[in-house]
């Protein structure tokens, strides 16, 4: 029921817009508790921790994800300014996967959005892998040790070295 005073029109409280207002604050609140929640603070060192140096800099990664299926794949990423992916070739697990230049199937790529560029960074330039030291689908666990060289088509580099990654997160399969 809507008040009416003198001189105002029946629109005085839009409670249609507010409703519509609150319904949508609702939704992008329940999104990003949805998709937040999954979103982990990692340590350096220790059980769940990633750890990695972006040309020689010390970065703990915000996530890990580890896809074991035909089309295995590790992502790793920090705050969606760094995304490091390795896609092995012939995934089974535990084991050592190397990329070598001229490499077209397994390979490994970099997205790194700085301040003044963003850059895609796909040629390894020496030393890229990955070493699977534990892989357990059931539990989750995922171990592993990673460096990488890599460079963009203008020849421009990336390197990360010292990469360690020691999770246990059943959730991400």
């Amino acid at each position: 029921m809507l008040l009416k005073f003198r001189g105002q029109s029946e629109n005085l409280f839009p409670m249609k817009k507010i409703y519509r207002f609150l319904l949508a604050i609702g939704f992008v609140i329940t999104i990003f508790m949805t998709f937040g929640a999954r979103c982990r603070s990692y340590n350096e060192l220790g059980p769940d921790s990633a750890f990695f140096k972006f040309n020689g800099a010390p970065v703990i990664p915000w996530h890990v994800l580890v896809r074991p299926d035909s089309l295995a794949m590790v992502e790793i990423g920090v705050s969606d300014s760094i995304i490091l992916h390795f896609y092995p070739v012939n995934y089974h697990g535990v084991g050592h996967y190397d990329f070598r230049p001229g490499d077209t199937v397994p390979y490994v790529d970099c997205e790194y959005f700085g301040k003044h560029s963003d850059n895609y960074y796909t040629i390894p330039q020496g030393n890229t892998y990955i070493e699977v030291l534990e892989h357990d689908t059931l539990s989750g666990l995922f171990h592993a040790v990673f460096e990488a060289h890599l460079a963009d088509s203008s020849g421009h580099t990336v390197h990360i070295t010292e990469g360690r990654v020691f999770i246990n997160v059943p959730d991400n399969y």
